[in-house]
């Protein structure tokens, strides 16, 4: 998945799990710490993004190939 921001912003995203397995989402890049996320469970994440631009890869590190990359221009 891709995502854009405009540097700066404050934004939430809100993650659900719709499978029985745990995932996580975290992105050291952009200072974003690891969340789990249980099955079936859902949570929100208040982040800003960075005041650099570039591409920031936040990912599920229990599934390698689950990534998002978010865009700040």
């Amino acid at each position: 998945f891709r995502f854009t921001s405009i540097r700066c912003l404050r934004m939430r995203f809100v993650i659900t799990n719709r499978d029985g397995f745990a995932h996580n989402f975290v992105s050291p890049q952009a200072n974003i710490g690891e969340r789990v996320i249980a099955g079936g469970a859902t949570q929100s994440l208040v982040w800003t993004a960075p005041a650099r631009r570039g591409t920031y890869r936040a990912q599920c590190t229990y599934h390698p190939g689950m990534t998002l990359d978010i865009e700040v221009e």
